[in-house]
């Protein structure tokens, strides 16, 4: 068995599909979807096998695993995040204190040369650091037009021509609210240690709140002289309802052409962009290797409010005012982008916009669970009042409000048919028979075994 919990479905659902699909048509039972009731099938069911997380966690995290290693369950592991943006990746290393301790895993993947390289000479991990490419990444460029054919086709039907901003003001505008955002960090060593509080104590607040301020001024002057349409795609950890607010107020001329949308996973909107405008964010570096044009900003007196994650900035054109952006976007756009930063962007992403990274994590996953003589399943069927369960966790209150908040903004609702439509979607790109049977096990939780 195969576990595959899933923490921002947004970011990971679609790339992790891949390689469920990939694994389970070797004859491996897959059991994906949301992470905690995932982990409280692999626990309360006691089916061993291969667990696939984003990461280790803290330390709480790290003895709850112990139990699990224990019981006979592996461990392996890939960053979503990756630290891409970073220019170095021992910056990103350094702040990311879960990476810091692998001893759990069995495998851990790597992105690209430069993080394998880095495990490689400078962490005690160099067994468990394998060189795949990220699942990801393989969306990013042409496979990534042939699995979101149709959502592209439907969105440019809708929205036409138009500009990305795809933002991430989750300190000044955090989905949690400043009282609830500032409590969430401190009750989470990982947090600390990873130097949030370092980020909140460099006025990160205020240096967002002046990004909000340009991209609401770029969008409005976009909108009325360069007769564009815009579309702001807010971070999951951002309030999307501050964003409709600032919108709701604008003159109805520029309502028309703005659109405010966080739906679904953030690679067809790139892909059908004629432009994206960024600020030290992954979806730039995803922009240019989709071989779409970006344009960063970068305001002064910030700078180098944050230097290391520069390397999409300080690579591409960028602009410091509003009048710049549109000076920019009127002679017409395009990604102008050294040989030497191609490299290393390469460097950090292997092989994007293709399907070797989904089968290469597939492959290494197949072979630890061949190797561990995992039993045969039994049952994990389960889905008696699943949808039920599914609706209320996202419509009724809980007592833990703070939760339930991160819950419906990282992991929303997925129905069965969703799933079906998705598979079926993307099994032709990905050269991969349907021939497995797909079952609702627990709200928004899947289970995939081959006819």
């Amino acid at each position: 068995m195969l576990y595959i919990p899933i923490e921002i479905f947004s970011r990971e659902y679609r790339s992790k599909l891949a390689v469920a699909m990939h694994v389970c048509n070797t004859g491996i039972p897959v059991c994906f979807g949301h992470k905690s009731f995932v982990r409280n099938l692999y626990k309360s069911r006691q089916v061993k096998g291969v667990i696939y997380n984003k990461g280790v966690g803290d330390q709480v995290q790290k003895e709850d695993y112990e139990i699990d290693l224990e019981a006979g369950y592996k461990f392996i592991a890939q960053d979503e995040e990756a630290g891409i943006i970073f220019k170095n990746f021992s910056d990103f290393y350094q702040e990311r204190s879960s990476l810091h301790s692998l001893d759990q895993v069995s495998k851990f993947f790597t992105w690209g040369d430069a993080d394998q390289c880095f495990f490689e000479n400078q962490t005690p991990h160099i067994d468990k650091a394998i060189l795949t490419g990220s699942p990801r990444a393989s969306f990013w460029g042409n496979l990534g037009h042939e699995i979101f054919k149709k959502e592209i086709q439907n969105i440019k039907s809708k929205f036409g021509s138009y500009i990305l901003f795809p933002t991430n003001f989750a300190t000044y505008n955090s989905f949690l609210g400043e009282r609830r955002y500032t409590k969430h960090l401190e009750n989470f060593s990982y947090y600390r240690d990873a130097g949030f509080q370092d980020l909140i104590d460099r006025e990160q607040r205020k240096y967002e709140m002046q990004m909000m301020k340009f991209v609401t001024e770029s969008v409005v002057e976009i909108c009325t002289k360069l007769k564009k349409s815009v579309i702001i795609r807010p971070h999951p950890g951002e309030d999307v309802n501050t964003w409709r607010k600032i919108r709701n107020k604008m003159p109805s001329e520029i309502r028309q052409k703005l659109h405010v949308l966080r739906e679904g996973d953030v690679t067809p909107w790139i892909l059908a962009a004629d432009l994206v405008v960024q600020r030290g964010c992954t979806t730039g570096l995803e922009a240019i290797l989709s071989q779409v044009p970006v344009v960063s900003y970068v305001l002064e007196p910030w700078e180098n409010q944050d230097p290391k994650r520069s390397f999409v900035d300080a690579n591409t054109v960028s602009v410091k005012t509003v009048n710049e952006l549109l000076s920019f976007i009127s002679n017409g756009t395009g990604n102008i982008l050294s040989n030497e930063f191609l490299e290393n962007a390469r460097a950090k992403v292997k092989d994007a916009g293709n399907d070797l990274n989904i089968l290469a994590i597939s492959k290494q996953i197949c072979e630890l669970h061949s190797s561990s003589q995992f039993e045969p399943i039994n049952d994990l069927r389960s889905a008696r009042f699943s949808t039920l369960k599914d609706l209320a966790r996202m419509h009724f209150p809980r007592l833990n409000k703070n939760a339930q908040i991160l819950d419906r903004n990282k992991r929303p609702m997925l129905t069965y048919r969703t799933v079906k439509e998705q598979i079926e979607r993307m099994a032709i790109p990905l050269g991969i028979e349907q021939n497995f049977n797909l079952d609702l096990v627990a709200p928004s939780t899947f289970l995939m075994i081959k006819n």
